[in-house]
């Protein structure tokens, strides 16, 4: 998981923080839950860089999420922008990409799968109205439809 990488490696470089997590495993636990949220969207080069600028950083503290995502700099994408954030919804649906020839058919199954789960996503498709009998009609004879 992404989110529990990112806090392993602030544990490292913020020993204060680390004892602060170590010492409390639900603190821990929340963390990394709000950093898996909040990090969703924000693609493994971005965080990269968010660690590159950190490492700079003349702090002895351990930033806050909002600051570290500042840090990685861009928009925070959300998952079904990024091909990374395919995967890692993937993952935490138990869907491996690997297990797909077509990459369109992941992709359909983390949507459908995401939605099952009650999820909403902005892009599913509303039901059509179906067109009436004489539309249909028309358009068979004329070649249309």
């Amino acid at each position: 998981m992404v989110a529990a990488r990112v806090i392993a490696r602030l544990k490292v470089m913020y020993p204060a923080y680390a004892r602060m997590m170590d010492n409390d495993p639900d603190m821990m636990e929340l963390a990394i839950d709000e950093w898996a949220t909040s990090l969703n969207g924000v693609t493994m080069e971005n965080i990269a860089g968010g660690f590159d600028k950190l490492r700079i950083k003349a702090s002895p503290f351990c930033p806050s999420v909002p600051e570290f995502l500042g840090m990685c700099g861009g928009k925070v994408r959300p998952w079904w922008e990024t091909v990374d954030g395919y995967v890692e919804r993937g993952k935490q649906l138990g869907i491996d990409e690997n297990d797909f020839v077509w990459k369109g058919d992941f992709i359909a199954l983390v949507k459908k799968k995401a939605i099952e789960s009650g999820e909403e996503l902005p892009f599913v498709e509303e039901k059509k109205e179906a067109l009436p009998d004489g539309v249909l009609k028309l358009a068979r004879r004329s070649k249309v439809g």
